[in-house]
């Protein structure tokens, strides 16, 4: 069990060409962030096949635009490829190209941004690994009052179960994420484990989906129907603490 990841806003796929890519229309370069950032900046792109790209990022200025970072390793063949830049940069505008070479074909190009959002993201998507690998049972975060998914929150066909995303602790205070989203699931896994020791993997998968709170198509975590699922005789008591597991609140 893994969460989902928090790349809804940070990333971005679209289609290779020779030259530079277009983010969307016509425009050919990707802001970062509202307004000014500063500190650290990652950035990846990824894409499969012979084709090679090229990753930079520049500082948006009146009267021209430096060249930050670049990343132009000859990345060509067949198989994964990867450009990467992590640099620090001082407060100012910035932005992100990326640029097929002359083998560019129309495979599909990821970017992802890991410390700030993308002006021009791609609706869906966002899941990376180890979230979109077989067996792991992938967890969204929502919103703990509305339910609605947060806007960070990745997702994809391998989404298998979203949960609030807010909390607050004694040592870190609040947090959010689905980080935060995914101890909430393991949580009711320990419990389901002990309801029933031998659930496989897939089982549990099942288990999440089919007891699930549905809305437009997302799925709720609802822990105690989870539970109840897997005991083939009266569940042991549990103590919700008064959970609304839907809108993930407490009375």
């Amino acid at each position: 069990m893994t969460s989902a990841g928090n790349y809804a806003d940070r990333h971005w796929t679209g289609t290779g060409n020779e030259g530079w890519l277009a983010f969307a229309n016509e425009t050919r370069y990707n802001t970062l962030g509202e307004g000014d950032i500063s500190g650290s900046v990652s950035l990846r792109l990824y894409w499969e096949g012979a084709a090679d790209y090229d990753l930079y990022l520049y500082r948006a200025e009146n009267g021209g635009d430096p060249l930050v970072a670049k990343s132009a390793t000859n990345e060509t063949g067949a198989g994964s490829h990867t450009e990467a830049i992590d640099a620090t940069v001082p407060e100012g505008r910035y932005y992100v190209a990326v640029r097929g070479g002359p083998d560019a074909d129309n495979s599909t190009v990821d970017l992802f941004s890991s410390r700030h959002e993308l002006a021009i993201s791609s609706e869906g998507g966002g899941m990376v690994a180890p979230a979109t690998a077989e067996g792991v049972i992938a967890v969204g975060a929502v919103d703990a009052v509305t339910g609605e998914p947060q806007p960070y929150s990745s997702t994809g066909p391998r989404l298998d179960i979203s949960a609030p995303s807010a909390v607050e602790t004694n040592t870190a205070g609040e947090m959010y994420g689905s980080s935060v989203a995914a101890p909430l699931v393991a949580g009711t896994l320990t419990l389901m484990l002990a309801e029933n020791e031998s659930l496989s993997p897939s089982e549990a998968q099942r288990v999440f989906r089919n007891t699930a709170v549905q809305d437009d198509g997302r799925l709720y975590l609802d822990a105690a129907g989870a539970v109840t699922a897997v005991t083939s005789e009266s569940p042991a008591e549990i103590d919700t603490g008064g959970l609304d597991w839907y809108n993930g609140t407490a009375s």
